[in-house]
């Protein structure tokens, strides 16, 4: 993780940067250049209010990118309620000598259990987003500032994602999935190799469900991992919302108290100490307080167009 001081982040050359792309001067980033010319007066104070703004709409920005996520993670812990479901059914049925009644509840409780399981991931996949496509997430985080390209926790957790209705390769290198993961020939054809032989009451018919419990894993461990991945992914967009929320309200209330003879640099310490009052415990994120700026003034300069 990168982590830079705040000191290097919240400074005078910030507080520039905000001035200059507040009065429109052009940039291929909003907030790339600074400027040599002492910032004092009502400058200054433009500047805090431009930037107070920012980061609200920043913040906005945020919470879509978190909506999205926990969309994604409800959606997969329920999933793996399914297939927790689905592997305590395969149990039953391992048992053996099923009898026909049996089998056929059986049956159609795995059938259930997997139909709703495929329908859970149309409904989050099959519109103009898709909750599982881990490059409209990184679309939608990159929108609110924290490009996964720059951010290595976001990287290092969404290398861990996959899309659970694609296709993936199990433990012994065969493919586990492929639209519906869920193995549902496979039990099938284990049922009805499990069914009492009528000819031989006494015949042991069971273990025929090794190859479905084996694959039914490989699902669950790939949502489990998908699971800690979203996890970590949330908190640290409520990391960054909290630092960037404490950013906003720190501009906004020493512009409040400015009397109008502070120099830039003491306006940029005040910052930097309502932050850290604030928001102490989510300052290794301080290096994505500029992006996040940067979001939140390109979401304001689309709406003002």
């Amino acid at each position: 993780m990168a982590i830079s001081s705040l000191e290097r982040i919240i400074n005078t050359t910030f507080l520039t940067k905000i001035s200059k792309a507040s009065s429109g001067s052009s940039s291929k980033s909003p907030l790339s250049s600074s400027s040599n010319q002492e910032l004092v007066g009502q400058a200054l104070y433009n500047s805090l209010r431009v930037g107070a703004q920012n980061f609200a709409a920043s913040i906005q920005l945020l919470n879509g990118s978190a909506t999205f996520v926990n969309l994604s993670l409800d959606t997969t812990e329920k999933l793996l309620d399914m297939v927790n479901k689905l592997e305590t059914v395969a149990t039953k049925a391992n048992k053996g000598n099923v009898s026909g009644t049996a089998a056929k509840q059986l049956r159609s409780d795995f059938d259930s259990i997997s139909d709703d399981f495929d329908k859970t991931i149309e409904k989050v996949t099959k519109g103009k987003q898709d909750f599982f496509d881990v490059e409209q997430l990184k679309g939608v985080l990159g929108q609110a500032g924290l490009d996964p390209e720059k951010v290595s926790e976001l990287a290092l957790a969404l290398k861990r994602f996959t899309h659970p209705a694609e296709p993936t390769v199990g433990a012994d290198g065969s493919v586990v999935s492929e639209g519906n993961p869920v193995p549902l020939e496979d039990f099938q054809r284990a049922l009805r190799a499990a069914i009492v032989d009528p000819d031989d009451p006494t015949d042991e018919r069971s273990g025929f469900f090794g190859k479905v419990k084996t694959k039914l894993k490989d699902i669950r461990i790939q949502l489990e991992t998908n699971i800690k991945a979203l996890k970590d992914t949330t908190k640290l967009i409520g990391d960054n919302m909290t630092l960037a929320r404490a950013a906003g309200f720190a501009f906004l209330d020493v512009s409040n108290e400015m009397t109008g003879s502070e120099s830039a640099e003491d306006i940029a310490e005040q910052i930097r100490q309502r932050i850290r009052g604030t928001a102490r415990s989510v300052l290794g994120q301080a290096h994505n307080l500029e992006p996040i700026m940067v979001a939140g003034l390109a979401a304001l300069s689309e709406k003002s167009e």
